[in-house]
Order: C-alpha cells, then structure tokens, then sequence
C-alpha cells in the first residue's frame, strides 16, 4: 500500500502543480485552455504508465504466490505418499 500512496501524491503533486501553474500564468483564454487540455494528457499519460507498473508488480507477486503454492502442494501430496507407504497394510 505503502507505493500506491507514494503514487497517488506522486499524481496530485504533478497534478496540483500543472493547474496553479497554468491558472497564474499570464495568458489569454485560448491559450490556457489549451495549456490546461495538455497538462490534463500529461497527468492522463503519467497515472497510466503508473498503473501499469502497478498491475506488473501484482501480476508478478501473484505468479510468484501461484508457482509456491503448487511447489507447497506437490510436497504435501508427496509427504502424504510417504507416510501411506510407512504405514502397515491388514488384509
């Protein structure tokens, strides 16, 4: 959680600043509009490329969570084996 809220600041800072910027900015109505339509590209741009890296990350933890479940299976289904060859067979 800790690099979503590093993110989310990361966002609004950039976000935050664009607008102040632009807002102060000594220039006709045209121009800022326009200058507000690129910042709002440039944050657009930004928070999906972060999301992207995001979901890579998760994608990964959750490969990385699914291939030592299986290994964790495999060993108790193989110690499972192991304690039903040890024990006594009745007939």
């Amino acid at each position: 959680m800790k690099s979503t809220n590093v993110l989310l600041g990361i966002v609004a800072g950039f976000a935050a600043g664009a607008v102040v910027g632009i807002l102060f900015a000594p220039n006709d109505g045209k121009t800022t509009r326009r200058k507000i339509g690129e910042a709002k590209d440039d944050i657009s741009d930004e928070i999906k490329n972060q999301m992207d890296q995001v979901f890579k990350k998760l994608t990964n933890q959750y490969e990385g969570l699914v291939g030592r479940g299986n290994e964790l299976l495999q060993s108790g289904k193989e110690k499972a084996e192991s304690v039903k060859d040890q024990l006594p067979t009745y007939s």
